[in-house]
């Protein structure tokens, strides 16, 4: 505790930093690290003072990291309606080198006095840092958890405009274009009702709600907490990123948990009659060489669970997938019951070993190996839980 505080902007509306909370985190925190935009340095120079500002960071007691680009939406129209794609925006305008030049030029001014000197003496002292592609990344997969975006979009247009009444059920749906990378969403917000209560609070100058002034609430708080997470400090934000970072922590949350018990639920049932890998490696049982091992062996298991999403009950996925052989549905019934005997075979390798499982669905299968070998290479789930799985657990 009190060991480092990042502050990012703190309203975005109004004034970008709270002066007395700042000065509050001076006193209290060995390190305050401020991340600053445009507005966010000038705001600082102008109001604290260039002399007292320049003290801090030499002191080392501030921070100031300056970002010299912006993320932002891009909307288009076309014939399908609005899309939306997430970009980083480079311009001189933004960039440290030109924003502090005017800055000093600015508070000299006419005689120029002492511009050059705080010029250099800040760009020895402030960090300068970018918003890089790979940052907006983890943005996309955000938006497309709708059990996550919608609550959230839903709870911040009750923060930003207090007045409307919020639609039930409420919509707000991201789906992706194409190959991805742009982006259509259907909502029933009713926009010209939002914007009256909102523009009550923040002028129409300033900003008016829409669905890409939304979108950027979701993605600039994940780019806040790519950026705050790098320092391993306390968080400071507006109170829409902290709206929105409890609604992503909280999902993170949850998922964790239903993802354990899902686990659990589904050990218990498929894998019975023998210990759990969590008993079997806790007991020592197993070490984390055979883990290591068994990790290997489980690439199609874990490509498998991804593909079910959120599925929480693994086992009916589990049973339908090893259930159904779509491929097979076409076959005569002569076939069929060659297939279950050939099936037998394979299975009796997971019980008696390779080689004894061979020789019988060798034997079982002399009327027709291509089935045989599509039997084979058709993965089920299955062939890792009775295969390497079980073999790890009961030999241990």
């Amino acid at each position: 505790m009190f060991e480092r505080i990042t502050i990012n902007r703190q309203s975005l509306s109004g004034e970008p930093i709270d002066l007395g909370f700042l000065a509050e985190c001076l006193l209290f925190y060995g390190k305050v690290r401020v991340v600053a935009d445009v507005e966010t340095f000038r705001y600082l120079v102008r109001c604290c003072g260039p002399d007292e500002l320049r003290e801090l960071l030499a002191m080392e007691a501030l921070e100031i990291e300056f970002f010299d680009n912006i993320t932002g939406i891009g909307t288009v129209q076309t014939n399908i309606g609005p899309l939306h794609e997430f970009t980083v925006i480079d311009s001189n305008a933004l960039r440290y080198p030109q924003v502090s030049r005017k800055l000093f030029d600015e508070l000299a001014g006419p005689s120029g006095k002492g511009a050059n000197r705080m010029f250099r003496r800040f760009e020895q002292l402030v960090r300068r840092s970018r918003y890089t592609p790979e940052m907006l990344e983890e943005v996309q997969t955000d938006i497309l958890d709708n059990a996550y975006v919608g609550p959230a979009i839903k709870s911040l247009l009750s923060l930003l405009a207090p007045e409307y009444v919020v639609p039930s059920p409420f919509v707000f749906r991201v789906e992706p274009v194409l190959k991805g990378g742009t982006y259509k969403v259907t909502t029933n917000i009713d926009f010209g009702a939002a914007n009256a209560s909102y523009n009550r609070h923040v002028p129409q100058s300033r900003s008016t709600l829409t669905v890409a002034y939304l979108l950027s609430h979701i993605a600039d708080t994940r780019r806040d907490l790519v950026i705050g997470s790098r320092f391993e400090s306390e968080f400071a934000v507006a109170p829409e990123r902290a709206l929105i970072g409890a609604h992503k922590f909280a999902k993170v949350m949850s998922a964790a948990g239903r993802g354990i018990q899902a686990a659990d639920l589904f050990q218990e049932t498929v894998i019975d009659a023998v210990p759990n890998i969590r008993e079997v490696v806790n007991s020592g049982k197993r070490n984390f060489r055979d883990v290591a091992h068994l990790v290997r062996q489980a690439e199609r298991f874990r490509a498998w669970l991804k593909k079910q999403g959120n599925a929480e009950d693994l086992r009916r996925a589990y049973c339908q997938d090893v259930a159904h052989l779509d491929w097979a549905d076409k076959l005569p019934p002569k076939s069929l019951r060659w297939l279950m005997i050939s099936a037998a075979g394979f299975g009796l390798g997971a019980i008696a070993g390779p080689v004894a499982g061979t020789i019988a669905a060798t034997a079982l299968s002399a009327g027709d190996t291509f089935l045989l070998d599509r039997l084979l290479k058709g993965w089920k789930p299955n062939h890792f839980i009775e295969g390497p799985l079980k073999q790890f657990l009961r030999d241990s």
